[in-house]
């Protein structure tokens, strides 16, 4: 079909999202992919080129960044209307939902994850451990934000609690997971770790404590 980035699966793991490419189009689209059958419908996003695609908790829209001149920023699409809502435009790059309505975002070029307002488009600083390169990685599971932070001696899954302390559910030697996209959800006792185990990507199902 063409270039694709990183394709993101359904809550439900029946639907894929990805933003594609074709050979002989200059334009990125996003292309929504039926796992049951096989078939992949283009969604109109009315000219914004989507990026970092990620899932409402409900399955029912889809988050994703668009460069756009002077408010790039993030996007939710209604898949039912086709409805466009944008949620911010002062460089957010990736967005997780929470519980409770509450939407995570990295900025880009930017250490750290926020937490945005979308009727205001004001974002509020969680913590700025997470590194630039790493907007990718950071994910909601059972009522938790999970995220890497990388330091000297290790890289770190880490869970943020609702205390707001955090924990660590897995480690690795430094500089060992990949950049971007380098962690994601796999079930409730597991993660996905994309690791610099050979001269490619190795990705591994990691238990997690």
């Amino acid at each position: 079909l063409g270039n694709a980035t990183v394709p993101t699966i359904s809550h439900d793991g029946e639907r894929v999202a990805v933003s594609l490419r074709s050979q002989n189009s200059k334009v990125s689209r996003l292309y929504l992919g039926n796992l049951n059958d096989s078939s992949m419908d283009i969604i109109d996003t009315k000219g914004l080129e989507p990026d970092n695609i990620s899932w409402s908790k409900d399955g029912e829209s889809l988050y994703f960044y668009a460069p756009v001149e002077r408010a790039s920023g993030i996007y939710k699409i209604t898949l039912s209307s086709g409805n466009i809502q944008q949620l911010s435009k002062s460089g957010e790059h990736y967005l997780v939902e929470g519980d409770n309505n509450k939407l995570y975002v990295t900025r880009l070029n930017l250490n750290g994850i926020w937490l945005l307002d979308p009727e205001s488009m004001q974002v509020t600083l969680v913590n700025n451990n997470l590194a630039a390169a790493d907007f990718g990685a950071i994910y909601w599971q059972s009522g938790h934000l999970y995220y890497l932070r990388r330091n000297p001696n290790a890289d770190e899954v880490r869970r943020i609690l609702l205390d707001g302390s955090e924990d660590i559910v897995a480690s690795f030697m430094p500089n060992s997971i990949r950049k971007f996209f380098g962690i994601s959800k796999a079930n409730e006792h597991s993660l996905i770790a994309t690791l610099k185990l050979s001269n490619e990507s190795d990705i591994n199902s990691v238990q997690v404590y």
